[in-house]
């Protein structure tokens, strides 16, 4: 039976931009389907530092406070809605390990530092030459109170996600994993990337525009239930 892991993190940042569809097709497996928001495909970079960590009874902080920033779009898989991680960078190398083995994820090793200049926060992630390199620096500050998204909303949208699929194309079979959280609070931000050269290490173009932003000061999430489906399309 595949371990529970427990999060508890901090400072979080959505940063998303809308993509076309046809741009994004290509980049995902073809058992999963593009899901959108009036017609159009997204890709976020989730950032945040995870303060507490564990997995099943035992005890928390089993691994030292580490940032996370993850790249991922949103599809849907026999028509069940998630979200597809492209990459997981973290600065835990032993995280790294976990969540690749256990939990299927794309984990690679990066650097990441958040640097806490009263209420504003620097964040600054490169990855490692053998993930393909790729930077990402913004700077982010929360500017009013943290409330749940509204229902129908595109930030309902981006961010109540609690399923993802990572495809095993070694094995033929899609893992589904279920995410278990409490409604996000989200409030108002104030925020401007610096550099985003994530999108070219998945063969996306760097992105037009500036992204919409979502802030929430704290999340705690229990990855459970993961599943190995047999999937023809991934067996060819």
């Amino acid at each position: 039976m595949a371990p529970t892991l427990r999060l508890v993190g901090e400072d979080v940042l959505f940063a998303s931009w809308p993509v076309p569809t046809t741009r994004l097709e290509a980049t995902v497996p073809d058992p999963l389907t593009i899901d959108t928001y009036d017609g159009t495909g997204w890709v976020t970079i989730l950032a945040h530092e995870v303060t507490d960590a564990g997995l099943d009874a035992v005890p928390m902080s089993q691994f030292p406070e580490f940032g996370e920033v993850d790249l991922r779009t949103y599809v849907r898989y026999d028509d069940d809605p998630g979200v597809h991680f492209f990459s997981c960078n973290t600065s835990q190398r032993l995280g790294t390990l976990v969540g690749d083995r256990s939990f299927g994820l794309p984990f690679t090793h990066a650097s990441i530092d958040f640097d806490r200049r009263g209420d504003r926060t620097v964040l600054r992630c490169a990855r490692s030459k053998s993930a393909g390199r790729g930077r990402y620096d913004v700077i982010y500050r929360p500017t009013g109170q943290p409330a749940p998204a509204d229902a129908g909303s595109l930030a309902e949208f981006l961010v109540e996600r609690h399923t993802y699929f990572t495809p095993d194309e070694d094995a033929g079979a899609m893992v589904i994993g279920s995410v278990e959280r409490d409604p996000w609070q989200l409030a108002p931000v104030d925020a401007t990337v610096r550099t985003n050269s994530l999108f070219e290490t998945v063969g996306l173009d760097a992105p037009d525009g500036d992204p919409v932003f979502h802030y929430s000061p704290r999340f705690e999430s229990r990855f459970v239930d993961r599943e190995r489906v047999v999937d023809e399309d991934l067996s060819r």
